[in-house]
């Protein structure tokens, strides 16, 4: 649609998103980047932009894990797939525009949910 076509072409030109494999790299000395992040509901909103911020960088990672939950813990309420859809209105086409972008569901443990299962996704890489 439209404004997706729009968000793609703006971050094309603002060299959020490359297009070509010499104006970066997803690999350091032949070794993945991983990054891995964790949001609460109410910060939702901030995930567009620290995402766009990632990826412009110098080096395209090559996956960026986002691990959440849908359960209630300390001050974060949980998070659903429809929080997500509905949580920005630039977050939805930047997932479709990056694919190496995951939503991860997990048990909320806290701060700790942003290591440990991602830990545990690539202790054999």
């Amino acid at each position: 649609d439209a404004a997706k076509a729009s968000l793609a072409s703006q971050a094309k030109t603002q060299g959020i998103i490359r297009t070509d494999s010499s104006s970066g790299s997803n690999l350091i000395g032949g070794i993945p980047v991983y990054i891995s992040l964790t949001t609460i509901a109410n910060r939702l909103h901030l995930l567009s932009p620290t995402i766009q911020s990632i990826i412009a960088g110098s080096y395209v990672p090559t996956m960026i894990y986002i691990f959440v939950s849908p359960d209630p813990y300390l001050i974060d309420t949980g998070i659903t797939e429809d929080d997500i859809m509905n949580a920005d209105h630039n977050l939805v086409p930047l997932l479709e525009i990056f694919p190496n972008i995951k939503f991860v569901f997990t048990e909320n443990i806290g701060p700790h949910r942003k290591v440990l299962p991602l830990l545990h996704r690539v202790k054999n890489e």
